[in-house]
């Protein structure tokens, strides 16, 4: 349902982590630019030296302990 969701609503960048986020990303349009991460390694220096500008908006969705994006979110709030 998040990539039909997705699918259906201006979003601008799709980054998946883990293995099953490749469902989500295989559910979006071919314009929507779409990255994958076998895991968070990298993922926030990822987001803050090549993706994020100020004032975009972030939605960052996760098992909690499985993927631990937990972690993204906070090193977010900290930069």
């Amino acid at each position: 349902k998040v990539g039909v969701a997705l699918k259906e609503n201006k979003i601008d960048v799709v980054i998946g982590v883990c293995e099953e986020a490749k469902i989500i990303l295989n559910e979006l349009a071919d314009n929507v630019e779409k990255y994958y991460f076998d895991n968070i390694d990298g993922l926030s220096e990822f987001l803050l030296s090549k993706i994020l500008d100020d004032g975009d908006v972030v939605l960052i969705k996760g098992s909690h302990y499985s993927s631990q994006v937990y972690k993204v979110a906070n090193d977010l709030k900290v930069a």
